[in-house]
């Protein structure tokens, strides 16, 4: 993700061993800082994936059997290529 003038910078501190595990990981000084913005880009993308599977989840406890019947009966016929 390239940096834009809008793009906030914040300064953290870490624990030497946690320090020295993104130098292994990074293989070096200068790709920290995209090694741990990639880290939080996918952490967001996890808590909108569980978002939406909660919603999908709330959706689907309202759903009766009847309405699974009927989509079973108007799906069931796309299948069998009728």
């Amino acid at each position: 993700m390239p940096t834009t003038a809008k793009d906030r910078q914040i300064s953290i501190r870490i624990a030497s061993d946690i320090d020295a595990w993104l130098e292994r990981r990074t293989g070096g000084g200068k790709n920290k800082a995209g090694f741990i913005r990639h880290l939080i880009e996918r952490e967001k993308a996890r808590e909108r994936e569980k978002t939406l599977l909660e919603m999908f989840n709330q959706a689907a406890a309202d759903v009766t059997s009847e309405d699974l019947e009927e989509r079973e009966s108007l799906l069931g016929g796309f299948a069998s290529g009728e």
